[in-house]
């Protein structure tokens, strides 16, 4: 059974004097950290003699979302990510002994910046957005030399055959298994299923590449956070989700990620990748990405409205669910001809 961090703050300190391998080890403080309804953060800052540092130490909250990672798999997804060169928070520590805090957690480096989507928009960072979504496209560049090989990642579930096809198939499942009616979103489904491209390679991908899940200090990236949905898919997975309209936080006119438009993005990710997008294939995973945050948008309505999660932010989110089917049609319309853009 999970325990509060302040409270077992001595069996920590033991804990990470040990893993430093500096016996004076003293944590300085111990702050929790906003956001997150998945997992917990908590910044930790830690003094020995003769140095200190500051550190975030991730765990799970009691209760997390369908096919995220246990806090011992996300470290191991990051320490993954981190050995082929994307800037992410370093991997310091994990631990699976239930005798520190009652189940499983990790420590990683403090980052200093701003993740928050409406101080990025912000008059500070204007003139430099574009060099930034160049960097983030350079960094899913890079998380795509991770590839599914025998012993790596091993807990993740292997790549299906096609990733687009099983994606549908899952989001269908849960969308009949919902109380009302969403025509809209079967509508997207159904032409997802007819329009699929030929699947390619699996690849390591985030799982909620967007913005507000990277940090920026003085116009520059300072790593890439957030990885509990890392999963074998497809390579425009990642791409598509930045691009849909919800994480443009009604900068809708900047397709990626509300920043800036989309080509700095692509030739960020086309140079460290290796790749060249199709243009048709991505503006298929745009639909897919739009179609899925519908979907997802009720299963969070649904955590609140239960009562498993009191977390009003859910609620919230699903009052998204007709923007997105919206914008998926407006989308699919575009590729029939059936309206302009």
């Amino acid at each position: 059974m999970a325990v509060s961090v302040p409270d077992r703050r001595e069996v920590l300190q033991h804990f990470l004097a040990k893993a430093k391998g500096v016996p004076g080890l003293k944590i300085a403080g111990l702050t929790k950290l906003a956001g997150g309804t998945v997992q917990q953060n908590w910044r930790v800052d830690v003094e020995w003699p003769g140095g200190a540092a500051s550190w975030v130490l991730r765990t799970a909250e009691a209760l997390g979302v369908e096919d995220s990672l246990g806090a011992a798999e996300e470290y191991e997804v990051m320490r993954a990510a981190h050995a082929a060169g994307v800037k992410l928070p370093a991997p310091l520590w994990g631990c699976v002994d239930p005798a520190v805090l009652g189940q499983d957690f990790f420590v990683v480096d403090f980052l200093n910046g701003m993740a928050e989507p409406h101080k990025l928009f912000g008059a500070s960072l204007d003139g430099q957005r574009e060099a930034i979504v160049e960097q983030v496209g350079e960094q899913l560049g890079r998380l795509q030399a991770v590839v599914p090989k025998p012993g790596v990642l091993p807990f993740l579930k292997p790549p299906p055959e096609n990733v687009a096809l099983d994606t549908i198939a899952n989001l269908r499942t849960y969308l009949d298994s919902h109380e009302l009616p969403h025509p809209a979103i079967e509508f997207g489904l159904r032409w997802l299923e007819r329009n699929a491209p030929p699947p390619q390679g699996g690849v390591l991908c985030h799982g909620d590449f967007r913005t507000g899940n990277y940090m920026v200090k003085d116009g520059q990236l300072q790593g890439i956070l957030d990885w509990e949905l890392g999963h074998w898919g497809d390579p425009h997975e990642d791409l598509g989700w930045l691009c849909q309209r919800f994480f443009r936080f009604g900068k809708v006119g900047r397709e990626a990620g509300g920043m800036a438009d989309r080509r700095p993005l692509l030739r960020g990710y086309e140079r460290a990748s290796g790749r060249r997008v199709d243009p048709e294939v991505m503006a298929y995973w745009d639909i897919m990405a739009n179609v899925k945050w519908a979907v997802v948008s009720l299963q969070q309505a649904a955590r609140y409205t239960s009562g498993a999660v009191d977390a009003f932010e859910l609620a919230l989110v699903g009052l998204g669910t007709a923007e997105m089917e919206m914008e998926a049609l407006d989308l699919i319309g575009r590729r029939e001809g059936l309206c302009h853009a």
